[in-house]
């Protein structure tokens, strides 16, 4: 679901400086807010941004009470992510001598005001082909390892999920018929811990948000468009090396229309290198990438419900991914798995988003 205009002005003021909103909600209004913020990952952040509305235009007491506590719990429990985050790293460079890389997490929360404000479900970590290493250190230390997902492992490390990554690109992405993760750049973030380069670590998130909400059919939330704004306005990122950085990949055009959407709905200042996308794709962005579709048994009717939209919006589409979304999501699936099926690997198992 789309995030409404209230809440998108609220955060928008709290975090970007926005203009204070003009309209002054009722009591009674203020709950389903609430619960709206809660859905979009942004409950902290709308503690935060309440804080710089005008007396009069607070919630009541009772609420804003509330919201103070909510926020307070997410914030040690992200300062309890970040710490275990450390330890984690420390332990995986004593043994094996690998730097822990992180991904999405505390790699965007550290462009927001208050980091631990950023709601976290996990800590997404990355070693490429010593993976396996990590997964077995951590089965000597008697953590029950999943490796049902062919991208990545998952376990829980003092009592913190991680999702531990063997590459992070998806296939389906790329424009060409075979598939070679990138020479992925890594910058010191904190002790034994790196993350991306800006530009790449745009073109993962990008990549991410995509495959989420095109392949599992799931929303983006509020809470992802303010991680890309971030990302895109603080990080220091070179717009047009992201540009020869994303060439390779169709969400290139998707990424512009995330930057579009910051521009637009947010109040970023566009970045230099940046091209927009039609009025067309913009007005389609809430129907195609805020819509959340629980997944049916019946393959029939998954088909036949994408295969409308799809259809509705087949122009957009192709703007977007140059490409029908016919060709892009079911040839593209269906090659995968044939290449899979030759090669003998395992398939994916299309495991539900963790909030990361």
């Amino acid at each position: 679901m789309a995030p409404a205009k209230q809440l998108i002005e609220i955060i928008r003021l709290g975090l970007f400086e926005g203009p204070t909103p003009s309209a002054t909600l009722s009591q009674e209004q203020w709950q389903p807010l609430y619960e709206e913020a809660r859905a979009q990952g942004v409950v902290a952040l709308l503690y935060q941004s309440v804080l710089s509305l005008p007396a009069e235009q607070r919630p009541p007491r009772p609420l804003l009470f509330h919201l103070a506590s909510v926020a307070s719990d997410i914030e040690k429990n992200m300062q309890q992510h970040h710490r275990v985050m450390m330890q984690f790293a420390e332990e995986v460079y004593r043994e094996l001598g690998l730097p822990t890389v992180v991904v999405k997490g505390w790699s965007l929360a550290r462009y927001y005001s208050k980091p631990y404000y950023r709601e976290s479900g996990d800590n997404d970590v990355y070693f490429g082909d010593a993976s396996r290493k990590v997964d077995a250190l951590m089965r000597q230390r008697g953590i029950d390892v999943d490796g049902s997902d062919e991208r990545h492992s998952a376990f829980l490390y003092e009592g913190v999920p991680f999702e531990n990554h063997s590459y992070l690109m998806y296939p389906q992405v790329d424009k060409t018929d075979g598939f070679v993760d990138p020479q992925w750049e890594t910058q010191e973030l904190e002790g034994q811990v790196r993350t991306l380069v800006p530009e790449q670590l745009a073109l993962f998130v990008a990549a991410h948000a995509d495959h989420h909400a095109i392949y599992h059919n799931e929303s983006l939330r509020l809470r992802d468009m303010v991680d890309w704004a971030l990302l895109i306005s603080r990080s220091g990122l070179d717009y047009r090396l992201f540009n020869q950085i994303k060439q390779p990949y169709d969400v290139g055009r998707f990424a512009d229309l995330l930057t579009q959407y910051a521009i637009e709905v947010l109040g970023i200042q566009p970045p230099e290198g940046w091209t927009p996308l039609s009025k067309e794709c913009m007005t389609a962005f809430p129907n195609i990438y805020f819509v959340a579709q629980p997944r049916s048994r019946l393959a029939l009717s998954r088909v036949v419900r994408r295969s409308r939209k799809y259809i509705r919006y087949a122009g957009v589409y192709k703007e977007i991914y140059g490409e029908t979304m016919f060709r892009r999501f079911y040839y593209k699936n269906v090659a995968h798995a044939v290449r899979q099926w030759i090669k003998q690997e395992p398939r994916h198992q299309g495991r539900q988003r963790n909030d990361d």
